[in-house]
């Protein structure tokens, strides 16, 4: 049943929209919702729209995915605007939930433009109001939508994902997906061919100049929180090796700072990541991120990866994240762990040195 302020006009309205549904003419809902989301014509009515396109969602002889989409969508705009007039009758929290429940949705039916949407919000993460997690930041998912909405050649996906990859530091490809989400622009009612070209101009001239000043001249250390006594163990011979400035790793962070993007500034800086692979990083996202973004930089030549497997892991978590695709500086058959004592004290100076010989460190 329908309960808002505008379920008396939807209410009149929904023996018309079912008969024109029968008729296939899905455009008139998107159209009318269109109409009460922008104020074109009537009242401008974020409420009207919403309930018009549960309607279509609701309805099974329409088909669904591209009415998901754009439901969410007008979840999504609900959840950021500052304008109360605009939200429904709903707790930010019911917002959020149902806009990931549509992206969700329409995701599953294929719906390109979802999947985008789906993706930037798995870049960030969502909270509630409380600050709980309704979807964890999830970087490897993320690139996967992704790239599958880029694979329908679906013009914003170039522009998602070229924002990541300009703030990994990985500027020559940033400005290639730029330029081609501009050439790949297709209508979009919510702008123009030109209004989006002069929207990613800045973004590449921003790449450019970055490009110019960007340094890549230190190793990010990526380990789980578990293995912290074997990134204590490793430590004073990168010490010995390499300028303590030029070795990250999270305990760098300081207070205040914003974690995600002190992980991303110091891997767009980064030549090398040195893993420190076990069962327990595997099954961290936050980990996972961290080795997902730098995979990234890697399959552009712009990172060294050393992958130091401490454990036997799991296959298909490995095969998952293409570790695989890397050689470990041990086989990942025959981990750290089962070695004596002065193998893994040779394992972490020849580690050492590997790291000194890419960026150069001291005598």
């Amino acid at each position: 049943m329908i309960r808002s302020k505008t379920g008396e006009l939807c209410l009149k309205l929904e023996p018309c929209l079912k008969q024109l549904s029968g008729d296939g003419n899905k455009e008139f809902f998107y159209a009318m919702a269109r109409c009460y989301r922008e104020g074109i014509r009537v009242k401008k009515n974020i409420n009207a729209a919403i309930e018009l396109f549960e309607i279509v969602v609701n309805n099974s002889e329409i088909p669904q995915g591209e009415a998901m989409w754009k439901l969410a969508c007008l979840y999504d705009y609900c959840q950021k605007s500052k304008d109360e007039e605009i939200k429904p009758i709903q707790t930010i929290d019911t917002i959020r939930d149902k806009m990931i429940e549509y992206y969700e949705r329409a995701t599953k039916e294929g719906v390109p433009l979802a999947k985008n949407d789906l993706a930037r919000h798995y870049f960030r993460g969502v909270k509630y109001e409380d600050n709980n997690t309704l979807l964890e930041k999830d970087v490897f998912e993320a690139f996967r939508l992704v790239r599958e909405s880029m694979n329908a050649d679906c013009f914003v996906a170039y522009d998602t994902i070229a924002d990541e990859h300009s703030k990994l530091g990985i500027y020559e490809l940033a400005i290639k997906n730029y330029k081609k989400s501009i050439d790949l622009y297709k209508s979009n009612y919510m702008f123009t061919k030109y209004e989006w070209k002069e929207k990613i101009k800045p973004k590449i001239t921003s790449c450019k100049n970055s490009q110019k000043d960007n340094v890549r001249d230190s190793v990010f250390i990526s380990y789980s929180h578990k293995n912290g006594k074997t990134l204590d163990n490793i430590l004073p011979y990168l010490y010995d090796k390499v300028d303590e400035n030029k070795i990250w790793w999270d305990r760098k962070i300081k207070d205040g700072d914003s974690v995600f993007g002190s992980i991303e500034d110091a891997l767009s800086k980064s030549k090398a990541i040195l893993v420190l692979l076990s069962n327990d990083y595997l099954n961290s996202t936050p980990c996972t991120n961290e080795w997902t973004y730098a995979f990234e930089s890697a399959e552009v030549n712009l990172m060294k990866i050393f992958i130091l497997p401490l454990e036997k892991c799991d296959d298909n978590l490995l095969r998952k994240f293409r570790f695989y695709d890397y050689r470990a500086l041990l086989d990942y058959d025959k981990p750290l762990n089962p070695l004596s004592e002065s193998e893994i004290i040779l394992k972490h100076k020849e580690i050492a040195n590997k790291i000194k010989l890419l960026l150069g460190g001291n005598e």
